[in-house]
């Protein structure tokens, strides 16, 4: 007997043994090819993907991916599942961006890593920024820590960074808000490159 998918009855028991966090690593390995890109993707330890990697294993009791040099390669059961795995995980992002339209007017408080050296410079302005918008926010500021960036802004301990480098990679997003100039004094009469 064939079943449509509207028919076909949800075991919801059947999902205390699934664990639903494991499944956006796979994808993120079948795209890379890679432990330690998915890792640095999902922002966690390539100890700990590989750990993942182990438990989604023994979840669905198939290798997955199989070592060849050094890519990871899908086996013929990755092949099959990877498309539903995917347009299940891109389903449940769409339903959960859907609810989540921004409004200003619900931020209480934006967390800021910034440079010491233009903090003074940016900060003010920020603030008067904000204070035209008649948006009554805390602003928290913290040291920045270029090495941490990327993670603190993945698990939002971080809302946002001011810094003077751009070098954070693909996977953050920036925009310039101000251009400087630099002066150089000096005594000497050549200035070497």
């Amino acid at each position: 007997m064939n079943f449509t998918h509207n028919n076909a009855i949800i075991d919801m028991g059947f999902f205390h043994h699934i664990d639903i966090n494991l499944y956006p690593l796979f994808i993120a390995i079948y795209e890379q090819r890679s432990i330690s890109k998915a890792a640095q993707i999902l922002c966690i330890t390539q100890s700990a993907a590989s750990h993942a990697l182990q438990r989604l294993r023994q979840q669905l009791k198939d290798d997955l991916f199989i070592r060849v040099g050094h890519r990871m390669s899908p086996t013929p059961f990755s092949e099959q599942i990877y498309p539903p795995i995917k347009n299940a995980l891109y389903s449940i992002q769409s339903i959960t961006l859907q609810k989540q339209k921004f409004d200003p007017s619900m931020i209480k408080s934006l967390k800021i890593a910034v440079h010491d050296e233009i903090e003074p410079i940016i900060f003010p302005k920020l603030i008067q920024h904000f204070q035209k918008l008649d948006l009554d926010i805390e602003f928290l500021s913290s040291k920045l820590e270029r090495k941490n960036v990327v993670t603190e802004l993945a698990t939002q301990q971080i809302d946002f960074v001011i810094d003077l480098e751009q070098n954070y990679g693909d996977k953050i997003q920036f925009k310039s808000l101000v251009q400087d100039k630099f002066v150089i004094c000096t005594q000497q009469k050549k200035i070497r490159s």
